[in-house]
């Protein structure tokens, strides 16, 4: 046996998915494995546990063509964003007892040899680990020491006196007050001082040699933390130039708020990283707030409205425009902050509060947690009700790369928008109870709310329209991953039907079970039982997305769902008063399509299999028709046994006796035994379905294959 490797340690890099990692090294016992979970954003590891966190194979096992047979395997599949470290540790022992004269085992001695090469490397890493923070340490110290020399030798001076002889000076930083009658003036030694040196005191001649710094309290006060609010006219603000403190424990509402007053039009109004307490802090037009840390105050007051990013108040109708906020991060204190759900905006405890009339708002960067209420809020909130028309609009509102999550209510609410877009963005665990808060519920404690992204219009004009949803991932909500409601009536002359709206390149999933949303992970619903009242939403396009969870679409026309994964379980939908076209492979089955048109297309290619059968799939632009769809589930005994006649949905042009089908169940338990292809004509086949040990409903779809 042979130690080939020349390394103890491996690392690996997580994607979502890859549970197993194999190791580059050999390695005796279990126990000499150590594993680490690495969080790549802060760099700190985690210890894993055997058996609970991985499992091992290869201890003991030599190498093969100089490979070591090793392997570790997660027990749930590493994340993103998440590192793996693995490093051999062994006890620094030799437990081999070698009898003199005895038999000669090879493999014995070379265990040892072995071990011992691999205790070398151990001290070699552990070595080179010591060596790497020691350099570390070294270069951190050097820089502080560097920094600290610089800015001693070029911003800070030490007056030694006032001018006289006998003034030792030893440093280039040391000064002394002379007043030659208009006003005393500061001197630092010059070029031709030669350090160190002791003054004459022969007056203005030696003087000439020193030079004047009576800058330098002013230098001084320009490099304090409030210094560019001694500079007019800059574009850019610190907070702490208005007496903002950022410690995280003091209340710097006003004086945030007193910054955000004096800014230019344009200007950048800059936190520095740091971490404020506030109630809330109201932006203006023309302005950028970045590099915040925000702490939403504890103790927050039912009725107001706590909510360190905001835009608008009620009954003012004035616009407020191109407005950018980057890099803002809010923690909203839920804990602390927990109303109930209860007053105006269910609380009004938001991490970023935005309302009336908003034009040009781009958020990127920026993520509210634990908030009271809801993560991002855009509420028009005037004139809202069945005879009321919501005239002023947001318009032209992008989020970019935003982030909700562990929100007592929803990630996202939004009402009355107009070009409104989130791109890249999470919104994740949100509704969901957490210790000390429970997650929030509907009036009168009712269900959970606790959508991903809730969009709904209160007023008649309250519009939703052109809304895209592009690479967001909205899963592990309470409720639906996205929620489209509407409060109003399609039947009302001045309503004002809503859409387009596109989820494109999303991952969404179900509701969970005490939600108003119920395994859907979209839901889009007019007031419940008014469905039949006419069109409240068009362009619903549902383009290559991820989905765990039901679609429901109501009272919708020009629905489009394309290339859209929907994983087992997730089949079953709802539509009533729609018109939908699938472009799908798989379909999707809906379990009520009341009212509705359902267009299942598929494309017609010439290709062939193995057994020369042609193949129909895609878009249909020829009348090419494979598919055949039960439209409703059938009720199942437990064990029962039914055959089921499924009718195509258009007669095939070719003979379908010798189809050969792909069968595709859909059952609300999953334990669907077998589905069996009986027999098939040009225009239906049977299947025989025989259910699993518990009653359920179960719709069959067919791909069909004929020649």
């Amino acid at each position: 046996m042979t130690v080939s490797s020349q390394t103890s340690t491996a690392t690996f890099v997580g994607n979502g998915v890859a549970t197993a990692f194999p190791l580059p090294f050999r390695f005796f016992d279990n126990g000499d494995i150590r594993a680490y979970f690495i969080d790549i954003v802060t760099g700190a590891a985690t210890q894993m546990v055997l058996g609970a966190d991985y499992t091992l194979i290869g201890a003991g096992e030599p190498e093969v063509d100089g490979n070591a047979l090793s392997l570790l395997t997660t027990t749930v599949p590493l994340a993103s964003m998440r590192g793996l470290y693995v490093e051999r540790f062994m006890p620094q022992t030799q437990s081999t007892d070698l009898v003199n004269q005895g038999e000669f085992f090879a493999s014995t001695h070379e265990d040892v040899f072995d071990r011992l090469t691999m205790l070398i490397q151990q001290q070699v890493t552990e070595t080179n680990k010591a060596k790497a923070e020691a350099d570390k340490a070294l270069a951190i110290a050097q820089e502080m020491v560097a920094r600290q020399e610089a800015f001693e030798n070029n911003y800070t001076y030490v007056v030694i006196g006032a001018y006289a002889a006998g003034l030792n000076f030893t440093a280039q930083n040391q000064v002394f007050s002379y007043d030659a009658g208009s006003g005393a003036e500061f001197y630092a030694p010059g070029p031709a001082i030669t350090l160190p040196y002791t003054t004459t005191g022969a007056g203005a001649a030696e003087i000439a040699s020193f030079r004047p710094v009576g800058d330098a309290i002013l230098r001084s006060d320009l490099a304090a933390d409030d210094g560019t609010k001694l500079i007019g006219g800059l574009p850019f603000v610190s907070a702490v130039s208005y007496g903002a403190v950022g410690d995280g424990v003091t209340d710097d509402t006003l004086a945030i708020q007193a910054a955000i007053n004096a800014l230019p039009s344009g200007g950048v109004l800059d936190g520095g990283g740091r971490l404020y307490v506030v109630k809330a802090c109201r932006l203006k037009s023309n302005m950028s707030m970045v590099n915040f840390r925000f702490l939403t105050k504890p103790g927050a007051v039912l009725g107001e409205f706590w909510s360190p990013v905001t835009i608008g108040a009620y009954g003012d109708t004035s616009l407020t425009e191109n407005v950018t906020i980057e890099n803002v991060h809010v923690n909203g204190n839920r804990v602390l902050n927990e109303t109930g759900m209860t007053g105006g905006e269910d609380g009004g405890k938001h991490g970023f509060r935005f309302v009336g009339k908003i034009k040009n708002l781009q958020v990127r960067n920026c993520s509210a947690i634990y908030c009271g209420s809801y993560g991002f809020f855009n509420f028009v909130g005037i004139g809202s009700g069945s005879n009321g028309t919501d005239t002023p609009l947001q318009l032209d509102i992008v989020y970019t790369n935003c982030v909700s999550r562990f929100n007592k209510a929803h990630g996202w609410a939004a009402d009355s928008v107009e070009n409104y877009t989130l791109n890249g963005c999470f919104a994740n665990e949100n509704g969901k109870d957490i210790a000390g808060s429970p997650g929030g519920k509907t009036g009168g404690g009712g269900l959970y709310y606790g959508n991903g992204i809730d969009l709904e219009g209160y007023g008649i004009g309250s519009r939703i329209k052109n809304v895209a949803l592009i690479n967001c991932d909205f899963r592990g909500n309470q409720a639906a991953s996205v929620f489209i409601a509407d409060s109003v009536l399609a039947n009302d002359p001045s309503f004002v039907v809503r859409g387009p709206i596109i989820i494109d390149g999303c991952q969404l999933t179900g509701g969970l079970a005490g939600s108003n949303a119920i395994n859907k992970a979209l839901a889009v619903l007019p007031p419940f039982a008014n469905w039949a009242l006419g069109t409240q939403y068009t362009g619903l396009h549902i383009v290559g997305n991820d989905i765990y969870g039901n679609i429901d679409v109501i009272a919708s026309t020009d629905v489009v769902i394309d290339n859209t994964q929907q994983n087992v379980g997730s089949f079953l939908g709802e539509v009533a008063y729609s018109s939908i076209t699938v472009n799908n492979k798989p379909g999707f089955y809906f379990n009520n399509a009341a009212a509705s048109s359902i267009n299942y297309r598929f494309a017609f290619s010439s290709s062939t299999d193995v057994n020369g059968n042609k193949v129909w799939q895609e878009v249909n632009q020829d009348g090419f028709v494979r598919q055949g769809l039960h439209s409703a589930r059938i009720a199942f005994a437990a064990n029962e046994e039914k055959t089921i006649v499924v009718p195509f949905a258009a007669t095939l042009a070719d003979n379908a006796l010798s189809v050969i089908p792909v069968i595709h169940y859909v059952s609300v338990n999953g334990d669907v035994r077998d589905a069996v292809w009986l027999s098939s004509t040009n225009t239906s086949a049977s299947i025989l379905v025989t259910n699993g040990a518990t009653a359920q409903s179960i719709g069959i779809y067919c791909e069909v294959f004929g020649k």
